[in-house]
Parts: structure tokens; sequence; C-alpha cells
């Protein structure tokens, strides 16, 4: 057995138990830090208007931001160039449709659906750093300070040939891209193409697209009255080859249109202002606006010109979207705000957020200071983005902010947000809690939070409720080893490395606490509190036996699914190309599967996380 990987699975742990929750009742002091600030209030339930509408810029996550509102997506249908996709598949910059219900405070929502279409994708063909463009084929892509970057740190580090993903605001008309996101795509994914233009001599079978032949024979048409594509229309056109010439085969062909918002309803797109006759009349999104009325941020009527950035806020009417106000942005504007735990850090200039890079070297920090920063803290970042990365101006420690204490765990017992149970434990919301992940509809049981707040008498009352969608409780872990630094009460020793509790309550099999000496091989069942694995069990056995489970057995709902080999289960990337299955077969993995997966090796823990190489694999039903 390898001690250096268990070492590295105790320092995981920590983060595991903060990332995860659910493992077992959790109520302890919350970490120390330098404020005595109250928290940051959000309102608890808050009545709300008729469904809402809003496009643009995907800013921040602890939720999904969109023009500056936290959208809750825990219970959207969120769909990626109209394949239903997870959650964790939005990312920053990303143009987004969100509809959804708006909460009076204006600033916090619940979202039934979020949109994303890509707006280009393909081969790099040209740049022109000093412009701040690029080329896709004849489609020109302008980026800014504001554009973000991933698999290049900035527009110099794009080379000729790249295949990148871009999204933006699109002027179909003279075919551009204002990119709000630049991703360079892997080996893996070239090939796969996104364009947009008119279809001119269209005939049953193809048309022509800016001197490009589509054959779409055989493609997926959406959006056509009939089945029919018009002549003159603009198109998307999806393909999985790259063009082979100046032909391209078809797999999906979609009609543009402008977003389809219910009249009457709230609504704000974010995006350049096209089309501008006049005041009353110009297109922001693909969306007709009539600001004859409005008020302005930042600027004024006179301001409004072809190319402005804005967001436009109104409510819908007769297909025209009617401005009540219209915000200009500024340098300032763009503010990236990132909610929810610290992964992969390195030092104050190198960790993540929801999977995001920060760089925090120049940040302020409330509620705790630089040396607070820690793989599992709970952190609010505000910033900007800077090519492929945010740079953070602030730092908020949640859980310091909370001056209190965190009972996490799953709700049962449920009756109103004034009276609940989680893990067994009497638990009550405060009128004017924050909710992070969801709302007050949210509390129910079955729901897995972390709350922060303080025990009162024999309940527990929560100033800030986080919840974990789709998370089950995370079960014991099985470590295997041989003894070694046995204490001689038998309170406890080290397996691979790691410190292990043994409690008056843990259970003994084939042996006793007497028997925990130095050289001994034991199976310990229990779980990672505070760095320390606590045993819950301990069973003295045969090192030479065949278990496959003998290291660890973890349950739970499969996301980020690429392969058998590449999907993620509690935070832990899991590699099943080796393993056995029961219920089902390797072909029936997928995102929402829930899976317990064991093996017999503890797990690897790199920069970019760990891994657990499964053994078997039993697919169940929940």
């Amino acid at each position: 057995m390898n001690t250096h990987r268990f070492m590295n699975w105790r320092r995981w742990g920590a983060g595991l138990m903060a990332g995860l929750l659910g493992a077992s009742t959790l109520l302890l002091a919350a970490c120390g830090g330098g404020s005595t600030s109250a928290p940051a209030v959000m309102p608890g339930p808050v009545a709300v208007v008729p469904p809402s509408f809003y496009a643009g810029t995907i800013g921040g996550f602890g939720s999904v931001m969109v023009n500056g509102v936290r959208w809750d997506d825990s219970g959207a249908t969120i769909q990626l160039d109209d394949d239903t996709v997870a959650a964790g598949s939005l990312k920053l910059g990303m143009q987004a449709q969100v509809q959804g219900k708006l909460a009076s405070d204006n600033v916090n929502g619940k979202a039934d659906s979020v949109t994303v279409e890509t707006a280009v994708r393909g081969a790099v063909t040209a740049i022109d750093t000093t412009a701040g463009t690029f080329r896709i084929r004849d489609i020109s892509i302008a980026t800014d300070s504001k554009t973000v970057f991933e698999g290049a740190s900035n527009l110099a580090a794009l080379a000729v040939g790249n295949w990148v993903e871009v999204h933006g605001t699109v002027d179909f008309e003279n075919r551009r891209v204002q990119a709000t996101r630049v991703e360079v795509k892997p080996a893996s994914e070239i090939g796969r193409v996104i364009l947009f233009g008119k279809a001119t001599g269209v005939t049953p079978t193809s048309f022509t697209m800016n001197g490009l032949t589509v054959n779409y024979g055989s493609a997926r048409l959406i959006g056509f009255d009939n089945n029919v594509i018009p002549e003159g229309a603009l198109v998307r056109v999806r393909s999985n080859s790259a063009p082979v010439g100046n032909t391209l085969t078809a797999t999906v062909v979609k009609a543009v249109k402008a977003p389809r918002f219910q009249d009457g309803a709230p609504a704000a797109v974010e995006g350049r202002i096209m089309s501008f006759k006049s005041a009353a009349d110009f297109m922001v999104a693909g969306t007709p606006v009539d600001a004859s009325n409005a008020t302005y941020e930042n600027g004024a009527a006179a301001d409004l010109a072809e190319g402005k950035r804005v967001i436009v806020f109104g409510n819908m009417k007769d297909g025209k979207l009617v401005a009540t106000k219209v915000r200009f942005f500024r340098d300032i504007d763009g503010e990236i705000r990132l909610i929810g735990f610290i992964t992969d850090y390195v030092s104050q200039a190198s960790f993540k957020v929801r999977g995001v890079a920060v760089d925090a070297s120049a940040a302020s920090f409330e509620g705790g200071t630089a040396t607070d920063l820690a793989n599992g803290r709970l952190v609010e970042i505000k910033g900007a983005t800077q090519g492929n990365i945010v740079k953070a101006t602030k730092v908020e420690f949640e859980d310091s902010l909370a001056q209190g204490a965190v009972l996490a765990g799953g709700i049962t017992d449920f009756v109103s947000p004034e009276n609940f149970k989680v893990n067994g434990k009497a638990a009550k919301v405060s009128g004017s809690a924050r909710y992070v992940g969801g709302t007050a509809a949210d509390l129910k049981n079955g729901a897995v939070v972390w709350m922060i707040g303080e025990q009162k008498a024999d309940v527990f009352e929560a100033k800030t409720v986080i919840f974990q969608p789709n998370v089950p409780a995370l079960p014991p872990t099985v470590v295997a080893g041989t003894v070694t630094d046995a204490a001689a009460d038998g309170s406890g020793f080290k397996i691979n490395g790691t410190a292990v509790t043994v409690a008056p309550s843990t259970v003994f099999t084939g042996g006793t606490a007497a028997d925990l000496k130095n050289g001994a091989y034991v199976i310990v069942t229990g779980r990672v509190v505070n760095g320390s694995f606590a045993a819950e069990r301990i069973v003295f056995a045969d090192p030479r036996r065949d278990d496959v489970c003998k290291a660890f057995k973890i349950e739970g709902v499969v996301y980020d699914f690429v392969s058998a080999s590449n999907f993620k289960l509690l935070g832990f990337t899991v590699d099943a190309s080796s393993a056995s299955f029961e219920g089902g077969t390797a072909a029936d993995l997928a995102n929402g599967k829930f899976v317990q997966a064991c093996g017999d090796e503890l797990p690897t823990v790199s920069s970019t996380g760990a891994l657990l190489k499964a053994k078997k694999i039993e697919i169940k039903t929940r």
C-alpha cells in the first residue's frame, strides 16, 4: 500500500468534508477570521413577479449570475446548443437566456430554464492583435478587456489553426461577433464546427452560405416552418466534421430568431447596440428595443450609438422591449462574482473557486486574511477577468463572516422553515437568512444543506443556508493498511501516515483495542473529520485476502461524465475502465446515475484533484 497516497487523502479530506457536506452531522465553531462585521444579508422568502427573461453574459457562479441577478439554477433545465446539460457545463463569459421568476428585491431569482448558444466554432484563420480581432473563415470576432479566455491567456496567445469556441453577441447580418468568451478546444474536439450566415440558393438538400456549400440532407432542422429552409434565412449550422474544401456536411441547421419573450414580462438584455436608428428603434442581443422613455445610468440618450455596450431593463410589449432603464457599461462593469469552496489551492495567486482560476495577490480581505486561504474555505470572490483567470479585488470568507456555528447534513421532519431537523437536530431559519444555491422554497426533506448560525437552547438558528443539490449523504469511507505509531491506551494510531482516532463507540471485529499494535493489518471504516480519520469500525484482517473494496467505498450521483474512465463522483474523478459492474454495464454510466464505487487502492492526489481507480461499480436505483 502506497503510504504517500493516504497522506494526500488526509489533505484532501478536509476539503471533501467542506465541499460535500452531509457525511455526518457537523456542529462546530465556524473558522476564525479578522472581521467582526455582521454577515451580508440576503432576504428570505420574498414575493415574486411574473416570469422574467434575462439575456446576457454569465458573470459569476454561486447559482448563475446574469446581468447582475443571481439566478438559482438548482431546479432549472439547462440547454447548451440544444442539448440538456448539467449546471457545471456553464462557464464564465457564455451568453445565456434565463427564464424564471425574479424576486421583488431585483437581485435574486429562481431560474426555470437557462439556454446557451455557441456563437461560432472552428479553426482560427487570421489574427490581428492590433485591432483585437481574429477570424474563423469569413466571420470577424472582436475581443476586449472583458473577454474571458480559456486554453490561451489572451488574444496574443492564439495561433492560426487553433480550434476555438466563441461565445458573444452576434451581428448575423454583418457576420461579426463581439466575443465574451474564447475557449481553445483540445485535440479530441477538433473538427466540430458551428457557423452562421444567410442561406442562399436553397435546394431540398443543400444551400450556400457565404461561399460555403452546406449539405443538409441528413441534418436535423430546428425552428423552420414545415421543416423548409426559406431563401435568405439566417441560420446556424453545426457539423461534427470540418469543411472539406468549401463543402460542409451539416448535422443541425437552426433558424436564427430573436429571443421569445412573453408580452408583459419583465426582461433584460445585454450586448452591443445594433441596427441603431433612434432611441425608440434599435436592437440589443437580437431583441428590438424602444428606449424613448427610459432613464439612463452612466450616460444619456444622446450616447446611444451603434456598437455601444449596454444592459436594457424593461417589459415586453408586442415583441419589443420597452425600456425603463438603460445602463451603459463602464470600465468597472462586468465584475465577476464567484461564491463557493476553494479547491486546487497553491498560493494566494493560484487557486480555484467553482472551477475558475483565481489570483488574489492584489485583493483585499474580509473575514480573514490571505493566510486563511485554503482548500475547503467558503469564499465570495469579486474581481474581473484577465485572460483566463479572475483577478480578485476582494475576498470575503463567508464562513468567518457568519460569526457562529455550522450545522450540515440532510433535512428531515420538515414542517416549515421554522420547524425541521438536520441529521436529527432541531433547526430553524431566521427571517433575514441569506440563501446560497437555493431559496426558502427549497427547504424540504432530503435537501442537503450547510447552515451557518448559532445554537439557541435546543434549536439551531441558521443565518446562512447553503444548498448542495443532488448530493446524497456521504457514507463512511473504508481504508486499509498496517498500524504504526499505536497509542499504548488504544486511543489512536496511524495508517499509511494518517492519524486514526478510536472512540469508546468504535466497534471491533476479530480483535480488541488491545490488539492495536504496530504491524497489525486492519480495515477501518470511518469518516475524515478535521484532518483526522475517526474510526467507526475496525476489522483485524489478513492482508492477503482478495477484497476489491478494502480501500474505499463511496456512492453518489455521477456528473461531468466523459467516459467510463473519466467521470465525477462526490468531488472525485473516477476511472472505472477496469471495474466489474452490478446492476448494469459500463454503457449505462451517465450523468445523473446513482452508483456505488469501491476499490482496493486509495486515491492518488495531484494538483488537478483526487483520482479513484474503481474495481467495482454498482448501479443503483433510489
